[in-house]
């Protein structure tokens, strides 16, 4: 080569540098989702009462009544849920009504029947009760449906199943339900066919005392054995409580005068 030449052009020329790489980072895994404490949700609202007509509120009391009258021990919860509490007050009150109208009406034209001159002490036509004495007789009446609804409130009191007294009012008009046509059969037969009355007053107390036990169990909430318990001792209370009002205001009834 030529001296002239630049000894730069001999040398090598300087690569440029290359920059490092920095390796790949795997993607991050996904977190598992740790739910957030929220804060503690206040009291439900409660549902909007629902609006019935008059035509409503006649079908649910016809269903209603017609499963009490086919089956007054098996509907008897099912009955009280369809008609709801109200309804249901008013339907214990209207058949309260009716076992004292019939009550009355056999006490005084019971023709020495176990309800008449058998039972009660008095016989023949209607105006052998004289005003005072009826009044006594409703009272009589009433103290048998308000015994009833005070064993219902202690029962449903100790099964702590809550409800309100339009509840008890609705049981003693139930239990009561099928003593009235059994009282007007026992009154009209006994004299004739004494076995037709005996008949009748038993078919109505059975129905009474399993419609009552029936109540504690479905409708209250009780254990099977704390309702057999409280039926008879409630039916039983209630009924001397009566019987002795009855003797207090109107005297001893024949059959026991004998």
């Amino acid at each position: 080569m030529p001296d002239n030449q630049p000894q730069s052009q001999n040398q090598p020329q300087p690569q440029p540098q290359s920059q490092p790489v920095a390796p790949m980072q795997p993607p991050p895994l996904p977190q598992a989702y740790v739910p957030q404490p929220q804060a503690p949700a206040g009291p439900a609202a409660p549902a909007p009462a629902p609006v019935y007509t008059t035509t409503d509120t006649r079908n649910y009391m016809g269903e209603s009544f017609k499963m009490l009258i086919t089956d007054p021990v098996g509907n008897l919860k099912r009955a009280y849920d369809n008609m709801g509490m109200g309804r249901a007050m008013g339907l214990g009150v209207i058949l309260s009504v009716v076992f004292g109208i019939s009550f009355v009406w056999v006490v005084a034209t019971g023709r020495g029947s176990v309800v008449g001159g058998y039972g009660y002490g008095w016989g023949g036509s209607s105006t052998s009760l004289d005003p005072k004495d009826a009044l006594y007789v409703v009272l009589v009446g009433a103290v048998i449906v308000f015994g009833l609804s005070i064993g219902s409130l202690v029962c449903r009191s100790m099964s702590a199943g809550g409800g309100a007294f339009a509840q008890d009012i609705f049981v003693a008009g139930l239990a009561l339900l099928p003593m009235c046509p059994c009282l007007f059969v026992a009154s009209h037969y006994w004299a004739e066919y004494p076995a037709v009355g005996v008949g009748a007053l038993m078919f109505g107390g059975c129905l009474l005392v399993l419609s009552y036990y029936a109540a504690g169990t479905d409708l209250h909430g009780m254990s099977r054995r704390a309702s057999s318990i409280m039926t008879p001792l409630v039916i039983m209370i209630t009924s001397a409580v009566a019987y002795m009002m009855y003797t207090a205001l109107l005297g001893a009834p024949s059959w026991a005068a004998h």
